[in-house]
């Protein structure tokens, strides 16, 4: 005998559909969190990155030039050369509205080796990490061809 009364398709109840909703946002906003962070920490692992590579470019301008490039230089995106061989690319910071912030420091002298190309004895790259790093927490750090990477903004 079958029943009449009983519905032959049983459908979720508006409770039920609005538990499972709530239980996705949750997940949704979680995730998103948790790719924020991600985010932040990749570009601040492209900073570290883009110091260690500014230092060994400058090293290698050193070694070609007998000093550190002019601040004039020191465009985003530009090749610094020395004659016709290319040191290094100027990085641009990977975070919106900053950039690393270079500067020539000491006693600015000519180049015999770079085509007379003014060169000084030092230099300074200021970046700033979002998160904490192997370098210690958030902020401003200098990089400098004295003191390597050190906390704090440049002098």
């Amino acid at each position: 005998m079958i029943n009449k009364n009983k519905s032959f398709f049983e459908a979720f109840t508006l409770i039920e559909l609005l538990v499972v909703v709530a239980i996705i946002g949750m997940l949704a906003s979680v995730i998103l969190v948790s790719l924020g962070n991600a985010r932040a920490k990749a570009r601040d692992a492209r900073r570290l990155s883009d110091a260690h590579q500014v230092r060994s470019g400058l090293d290698l301008y050193q070694i070609n030039a007998g000093g550190y490039p002019d601040l004039s230089k020191w465009v985003i995106g530009n090749e610094i050369k020395c004659n016709s061989t290319d040191i290094m690319a100027v990085p641009k910071d990977p975070g919106v509205g900053t950039d690393y912030v270079y500067t020539s420091k000491g006693t600015g002298f000519s180049s015999g080796s770079c085509s007379g190309d003014m060169v000084y004895n030092g230099y300074s790259f200021q970046f700033v990490l979002e998160k904490d790093s192997d370098l210690g927490p958030a902020g401003t750090y200098c990089l400098q061809n004295t003191t390597g990477i050190t906390q704090g903004a440049c002098p």
